[in-house]
């Protein structure tokens, strides 16, 4: 296996210690890596030999991105909404955070939202705003689901 991997150490090395470096932001750009499937193994077992915790930072980066109210099963997804608003702004202002810490005498920031249902008049291409649903299921759509989710 070692000498399968040999010739790609060096860049792959360097790699694993830039995102090392970056912590929470090394998960996202390991992630968006265009990348074949065999090559993100070769570069995780590359950095796995390189820091044993890099798997568990990836881990924590992960858990980073998901609010803490998700519950799932065979045929359904959802999260609470306050759940899932507190989650993004809590995730909205740390990216954020040196933009808000220059602007003066800042006490309150206001965060506009809006609250809908399946957008169901395909105008996704005038949205200007950012949608992040908060419940899948997968049943047959009747009048009752309808009724029972507005």
């Amino acid at each position: 296996m070692e000498a399968f991997y040999e010739g790609n150490i060096p860049e792959c090395k360097k790699i694993a210690m830039f995102l090392h470096a970056l912590g929470d932001e090394g998960y996202e750009i390991y992630t968006s890596f265009n990348m074949k499937k065999k090559d993100r193994k070769r570069l995780k077992c590359i950095m796995d030999r390189f820091d044993e915790h890099f798997t568990l930072k990836v881990q924590a980066a992960t858990r980073l991105c998901h609010p803490d109210d998700i519950r799932v099963s065979e045929t359904y997804a959802e999260v609470k909404l306050q759940s899932l608003m507190d989650h993004t702004v809590t995730r909205l202002c740390k990216a954020q955070e040196e933009v808000i810490k220059a602007v003066n005498n800042l006490k309150t920031i206001n965060i506009i939202v809006k609250w809908g249902c399946d957008g169901a008049e395909q105008n996704y291409y005038k949205q200007k705003l950012y949608c992040r649903p908060i419940k899948f299921v997968f049943a047959k759509e009747t009048r009752d689901l309808i009724k029972g989710e507005v």
